[in-house]
């Protein structure tokens, strides 16, 4: 008796851990479906053709940059578009040659007040809430009020990795990528990040040559190489109701990366105490106590060492 009662409190026990384990996992890959649905929409089917059409207008330096340099006509705003549309701001940041980051800007202004509109639409089949979950019982069905985007970190330079440094007299190009991204709940700019992100970029970076100067007198010991991390910061706030109780289902701030792209950037260093770094553009260098804090600061702004 005393056995079978044993027995039964392990398998008892058991299966309460099992339970919770796999709520637990519900729990982590269940989603928001508004946000669903809004990283998953392409941008061709949320906008008008007279929405498209004054994009196209209104960005023609831009969009004539792009036909230009990719040797195609651009006649909508695709998703194809828009990494190109990226990578363009990415090359132009902190000029005013064009205004990329503007476009982008406008792009992600549309996306989110047309998917709002969009998930808010019907009950029918096509509905944008059956396309994310098809078995969507209308009861649970939720609409999407008091919706508001925010751009609280412009478009521009977010973050640095650093990569690799290679010291002077070294004639081998090192090829590779590398990676820089943000995890959920990271501090980046102010603001704790809701969502992950991450890119690769593809890498090419040799030492100096010898007797090569940092600044007047100092030699460069390493190039350094880091991969910079480039987009703009958005706040998402919005409730989520049922649309036949009028209940609250859930009020949602999002904070996230958007745009997002990366580039390779290389300095000349000379390491030491204090270590020197020049800008990559200019001849302005700048001293630090030490290569922990060189790197330090590159990686935590690094627009000030780029533009």
């Amino acid at each position: 008796m005393k056995k079978a009662f044993s027995l039964f409190i392990v398998v008892f026990l058991l299966s309460v851990v099992m339970t919770s384990a796999l709520a637990s996992d519900c729990a982590e890959i269940s989603t928001d479906p508004f946000m669903r649905y809004l990283e998953s929409v392409s941008i061709e089917t949320l906008l008008s053709a007279e929405e498209q059409a004054e994009l196209l207008q209104t960005y023609e330096n831009e969009f004539a940059y792009l036909q230009q340099k990719y040797g195609e006509p651009i006649q909508t705003v695709s998703e194809s578009v828009i990494g190109r549309i990226k990578a363009g701001a990415v090359s132009f940041a902190g000029s005013d040659a064009y205004a990329f980051d503007a476009l982008l800007e406008q792009i992600s202004a549309l996306r989110f007040q047309k998917a709002v509109a969009a998930f808010n639409s019907g009950s029918s089949d096509a509905s944008a809430q059956s396309r994310v979950n098809p078995m969507r019982a209308h009861p649970d069905q939720l609409e999407v009020r008091n919706a508001v985007r925010t751009t609280v970190v412009p478009y521009g330079a977010l973050k640095a990795k650093h990569d690799i440094d290679v010291a002077v007299g070294l004639t081998e190009t090192q090829t590779d990528t590398a990676n820089v991204g943000v995890e959920v709940n990271e501090m980046l700019k102010g603001y704790k990040i809701s969502s992950s992100v991450s890119v690769s970029v593809s890498r090419s970076i040799n030492g100096p040559a010898d007797n090569t100067q940092v600044r007047a007198g100092v030699y460069a010991t390493h190039r350094a190489g880091y991969a910079v991390l480039f987009g703009r910061i958005e706040r998402y706030t919005y409730d989520l109701y049922y649309t036949y109780t009028g209940e609250l289902h859930s009020h949602n701030e999002i904070i996230s990366v958007r745009d997002q792209d990366a580039i390779y950037y290389t300095f000349l260093v000379s390491c030491g105490a204090p270590t020197y770094l020049r800008h990559t553009r200019y001849t302005t260098s700048y001293s630090f106590s030490s290569r922990q804090a060189c790197l330090n600061a590159v990686c935590s702004n690094p627009n000030t060492y780029i533009n």
